[in-house]
Protein backbone atom coordinates (compact mmCIF):
# COMPACT_ATOMS: atom_id res chain seq x y z
CA UNK A 1 0.00 0.00 0.00
CA UNK A 2 1.42 3.71 -0.88
CA UNK A 3 1.19 6.21 1.73
CA UNK A 4 -0.81 8.67 -0.47
CA UNK A 5 -3.67 5.54 0.06
CA UNK A 6 -2.85 5.35 3.86
CA UNK A 7 -3.82 9.33 3.61
CA UNK A 8 -7.01 8.71 1.69
CA UNK A 9 -7.99 6.05 4.21
CA UNK A 10 -7.35 8.26 7.33
CA UNK A 11 -9.32 11.26 5.76
CA UNK A 12 -11.63 8.68 4.77
CA UNK A 13 -12.19 7.61 8.18
CA UNK A 14 -12.41 11.00 10.07
CA UNK A 15 -14.46 12.40 7.71
CA UNK A 16 -17.02 9.54 8.31
CA UNK A 17 -16.44 9.67 12.17
CA UNK A 18 -16.98 13.43 12.36
CA UNK A 19 -20.39 12.62 10.11
CA UNK A 20 -21.33 9.99 12.54
CA UNK A 21 -21.05 12.47 15.55
CA UNK A 22 -22.81 15.10 13.98
CA UNK A 23 -25.93 12.61 13.57
CA UNK A 24 -25.97 11.23 16.51
CA UNK A 25 -25.83 15.00 18.16
CA UNK A 26 -28.57 16.33 15.52
CA UNK A 27 -31.05 13.46 16.95
CA UNK A 28 -30.62 13.89 20.39
CA UNK A 29 -31.23 17.00 20.59
CA UNK A 30 -34.47 16.77 17.62
CA UNK A 31 -35.66 14.34 20.10
CA UNK A 32 -35.51 16.37 23.22
CA UNK A 33 -37.31 19.15 21.02
CA UNK A 34 -40.00 16.63 20.21
CA UNK A 35 -40.64 15.58 23.63
CA UNK A 36 -40.66 19.07 25.51
CA UNK A 37 -43.52 19.70 22.83
CA UNK A 38 -45.11 16.87 23.29
CA UNK A 39 -45.12 16.55 27.44
CA UNK A 40 -46.20 20.51 26.40
CA UNK A 41 -49.40 19.13 24.68
CA UNK A 42 -50.47 16.50 27.56
CA UNK A 43 -50.41 18.97 30.16
CA UNK A 44 -52.17 21.44 28.22
CA UNK A 45 -54.87 18.55 26.98
CA UNK A 46 -55.02 17.95 30.72
CA UNK A 47 -55.65 21.08 31.80
CA UNK A 48 -58.58 21.45 28.98
CA UNK A 49 -60.37 18.25 30.19
CA UNK A 50 -60.10 18.90 33.80
CA UNK A 51 -62.00 22.52 33.10
CA UNK A 52 -64.39 20.72 30.97
CA UNK A 53 -65.12 18.45 33.28
CA UNK A 54 -65.61 21.34 36.14
CA UNK A 55 -67.73 23.23 34.28
CA UNK A 56 -70.01 20.43 33.56
CA UNK A 57 -70.00 18.98 36.90
CA UNK A 58 -72.67 19.33 39.30
CA UNK A 59 -71.25 21.93 41.59
CA UNK A 60 -73.60 24.19 43.57
CA UNK A 61 -76.21 26.43 43.46
CA UNK A 62 -75.46 29.23 41.02
CA UNK A 63 -75.25 31.94 43.53
CA UNK A 64 -72.95 29.23 45.91
CA UNK A 65 -71.07 29.01 42.93
CA UNK A 66 -69.62 32.73 43.19
CA UNK A 67 -69.94 33.53 47.21
CA UNK A 68 -68.01 30.92 48.59
CA UNK A 69 -65.45 29.96 46.07
CA UNK A 70 -67.15 26.37 45.42
CA UNK A 71 -66.42 24.62 42.07
CA UNK A 72 -67.74 26.38 39.17
CA UNK A 73 -70.13 24.65 37.46
CA UNK A 74 -72.37 25.57 34.34
CA UNK A 75 -74.94 22.41 34.35
CA UNK A 76 -77.18 20.68 37.19
CA UNK A 77 -74.98 17.46 36.80
CA UNK A 78 -76.59 16.05 34.03
CA UNK A 79 -75.36 17.75 31.12
CA UNK A 80 -78.39 19.95 31.26
CA UNK A 81 -77.35 23.78 31.19
CA UNK A 82 -78.73 26.17 34.08
CA UNK A 83 -78.99 29.51 32.69
CA UNK A 84 -78.41 30.99 36.09
CA UNK A 85 -75.22 29.39 36.77
CA UNK A 86 -73.93 30.19 33.22
CA UNK A 87 -74.66 33.79 33.70
CA UNK A 88 -72.80 34.30 36.84
CA UNK A 89 -69.89 32.33 35.27
CA UNK A 90 -70.15 34.59 32.73
CA UNK A 91 -70.06 37.62 34.79
CA UNK A 92 -67.04 37.23 36.70
CA UNK A 93 -65.11 38.44 34.15
CA UNK A 94 -61.91 36.56 32.46
CA UNK A 95 -59.64 37.05 35.06
CA UNK A 96 -61.50 36.36 38.00
CA UNK A 97 -62.94 33.05 35.66
CA UNK A 98 -58.93 32.16 34.91
CA UNK A 99 -58.20 32.41 38.72
CA UNK A 100 -61.36 30.06 40.02
CA UNK A 101 -61.27 27.58 37.40
CA UNK A 102 -57.34 27.27 38.03
CA UNK A 103 -55.84 27.36 34.79
CA UNK A 104 -52.51 29.31 33.66
CA UNK A 105 -53.51 29.03 30.19
CA UNK A 106 -55.83 31.27 28.30
CA UNK A 107 -59.11 30.36 26.96
CA UNK A 108 -62.09 30.75 24.97
CA UNK A 109 -65.61 28.52 25.64
CA UNK A 110 -68.31 28.92 23.33
CA UNK A 111 -71.49 26.93 22.30
CA UNK A 112 -72.83 25.69 18.85
CA UNK A 113 -75.59 24.23 17.52
CA UNK A 114 -76.25 21.26 15.31
CA UNK A 115 -74.94 23.32 12.66
CA UNK A 116 -71.90 23.86 13.94
CA UNK A 117 -72.93 28.02 14.41
CA UNK A 118 -72.09 29.50 17.27
CA UNK A 119 -75.38 30.32 19.35
CA UNK A 120 -76.14 32.39 22.11
CA UNK A 121 -77.56 31.48 25.78
CA UNK A 122 -79.52 33.23 27.60
CA UNK A 123 -77.48 36.48 26.21
CA UNK A 124 -74.09 34.54 27.07
CA UNK A 125 -71.93 33.92 23.17
CA UNK A 126 -68.62 33.85 24.19
CA UNK A 127 -66.65 33.09 27.91
CA UNK A 128 -63.06 34.29 27.56
CA UNK A 129 -61.03 37.65 27.38
CA UNK A 130 -63.10 39.83 25.80
CA UNK A 131 -63.08 40.54 21.99
CA UNK A 132 -62.24 36.90 20.20
CA UNK A 133 -64.33 34.90 19.04
CA UNK A 134 -63.71 31.43 16.95
CA UNK A 135 -63.03 32.90 13.74
CA UNK A 136 -60.53 35.27 15.51
CA UNK A 137 -58.91 34.11 18.16
CA UNK A 138 -55.91 32.39 15.89
CA UNK A 139 -55.15 35.85 14.50
CA UNK A 140 -55.65 37.98 17.44
CA UNK A 141 -53.60 35.63 19.75
CA UNK A 142 -51.34 33.73 17.66
CA UNK A 143 -50.99 30.99 19.81
CA UNK A 144 -48.12 28.56 19.95
CA UNK A 145 -49.74 25.37 21.49
CA UNK A 146 -53.70 25.07 21.33
CA UNK A 147 -56.29 22.57 22.53
CA UNK A 148 -59.64 22.04 21.04
CA UNK A 149 -62.04 20.22 23.28
CA UNK A 150 -66.00 19.41 22.75
CA UNK A 151 -68.31 18.47 24.94
CA UNK A 152 -72.24 17.56 24.26
CA UNK A 153 -74.94 19.16 26.37
CA UNK A 154 -78.82 19.97 26.70
CA UNK A 155 -79.99 23.55 26.06
CA UNK A 156 -83.86 24.05 25.75
CA UNK A 157 -84.29 20.04 24.56
CA UNK A 158 -82.00 20.65 22.04
CA UNK A 159 -78.19 19.24 21.82
CA UNK A 160 -75.31 22.09 21.50
CA UNK A 161 -71.92 21.51 21.80
CA UNK A 162 -69.82 23.21 24.43
CA UNK A 163 -66.40 24.31 22.65
CA UNK A 164 -63.29 25.02 25.05
CA UNK A 165 -60.24 26.18 23.54
CA UNK A 166 -56.67 26.18 25.87
CA UNK A 167 -53.75 27.85 24.55
CA UNK A 168 -50.35 29.45 25.59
Amino acid sequence: MSRQSQIWTLDLIAGVSIFMIVVVVFLFFSTNIVNFEQADFEEIYQEAAILSDTLISAGTSAQENISTGNEISITNGNHRINYSKLENVSNLGYSALKLRLKTKYDYLIFFENESRQVISIENVTYIGKSGLTKENFKSVEQPQSIISLSRFLTYDSRIVTMNIYLWE
